[in-house]
């Protein structure tokens, strides 16, 4: 189910041409020089869990659509955003996202392994497209990155698009793939999964 304006439909894109994103970590508020903003997102997916021989996480990916408020002439700031997630899940028998991504167990041993996770790098590449407008594609990416459910039971890393100017009844489309490599599982860079994509529309009044 989406979050935020239930009056959004979807639908589908592919993207081409490419761009860098901005990368932030956490959930980020607008800043003081910021419009203020609202937020749809689709549910996280693709989970999986990761591990090592003395490490595990869960993690999951979601796509999201950032708007402000619509001007006096009627137009708005939109943009889309990416999220890659990093937990630790108390019950292993998952099913989130769409589709669900049931069938996921916790690692043998889980016990006796830290929950916490340290990643060479995140590779989020996020695709966007104003309505029947050219598709366009940003990577972002994260280095050397530790997460611990010791200090902190979520993590999630952000990646925003650049503003687009919208109007009553614009659509936007956006997708994403994202990628990890765990050190010493010796798996090397790996996808979570297949490319997920949204499109939102605005209420034509």
């Amino acid at each position: 189910m989406l979050q935020g304006n239930r009056r959004f439909i979807r639908g589908l894109v592919t993207a081409a041409s490419l761009c860098l994103l901005s990368v932030s970590v956490g959930s980020p508020s607008a800043s003081a020089a910021e419009p203020a903003t609202q937020v749809a997102c689709s549910d996280y997916t693709n989970s999986k869990v990761w591990q090592t021989s003395a490490q595990w996480s869960r993690v999951s990916e979601r796509l999201c659509l950032e708007w402000t408020a619509a001007s006096a002439n009627g137009y708005r700031l939109v943009r889309g955003r990416w999220q890659f997630r990093v937990d630790w899940p108390t019950d292993c028998s998952l099913s989130v996202g769409i589709p669900p991504s049931g069938g996921i167990s916790c690692p043998a041993g889980r016990a006796l392994k830290n929950p916490s996770m340290t990643f060479k790098n995140v590779i989020i590449d996020g695709g966007w497209r104003a309505g029947s407008g050219a598709p366009s594609i940003g990577r972002c990416s994260s280095q050397n990155w530790y997460t611990s459910r010791m200090q902190r039971s979520t993590y999630v890393r952000t990646c925003n698009g650049p503003w687009m100017r919208g109007t009553r009844g614009s659509s936007f489309t956006i997708s994403m793939s994202a990628q990890g490599d765990v050190a010493d599982d010796g798996d090397g860079q790996k996808l979570l999964g297949a490319l997920i994509r949204q499109s939102w529309t605005f209420p034509s009044r």
